[in-house]
């Protein structure tokens, strides 16, 4: 690369890090373009550039997270599993004593059935895991909540792209109890 090109980059990268700086700091697009003496068209396409490669990074970052927080749930489960198994073991005790001039020993085997604290943590594990993995299905009050923040036809909307209505739902959504819903088209 030649030393005019070197400068010619070095310089696209210092506009390119003032744009996203003056981005981050609120600014639009045409603000930054009349700061920087530049073409609204060309700080666009940079800004667009710039957005995703942030929301890239972003969702590696994401993943990572993710990805390290599930492999400290399996080393939390996994130790979990062996003290579960370790209190399960039966407890034997061993009593040395003397009755009269006879030395004695007693052996008792206490049989354990395990230590529940640790399948409740096992279980902890398996919930946190299914949470960050989205695996949970919305709980009824969470569904109450979406519905309670959307307008009727946002919710009849939803339902319908979802494919969970009638053609006839709609219409008996909103019908007093005492009516009656319209017959199905033959």
């Amino acid at each position: 690369m030649t030393g005019e090109r070197r400068l010619h980059r070095l310089s696209t990268i210092k506009q390119r890090e003032r744009i996203a700086q003056l981005s981050c700091e609120g600014k639009t697009v045409a603000e930054i373009a009349r700061e920087l003496r530049m073409r609204v068209q060309s700080v666009s396409s940079v800004t667009r550039a710039l957005r995703k490669e942030w929301v890239k990074a972003t969702r590696k970052n994401v993943e990572t997270l993710i990805a390290e927080q599930l492999a400290k749930l399996d080393h939390v489960e996994q130790e979990a599993w062996q003290a579960w198994h370790r209190s399960r073991e039966d407890a034997v005790t061993t009593k040395a004593g003397v009755k009269g001039a006879q030395k004695t020993a007693e052996r008792t085997v206490r049989r354990s059935a395990g230590n529940p604290v640790y399948l409740s943590r096992i279980l902890d594990c398996i919930q946190r895991r299914c949470r960050l993995l989205g695996l949970n299905a919305p709980t009824r009050s969470d569904f109450r909540v979406l519905v309670d923040q959307l307008s009727d036809e946002e919710v009849l909307a939803r339902a319908q792209r979802a494919g969970l209505t009638s053609p006839h739902w709609g219409k008996t959504l909103f019908l007093e109890q005492s009516e009656e819903p319209p017959s199905e088209p033959a």
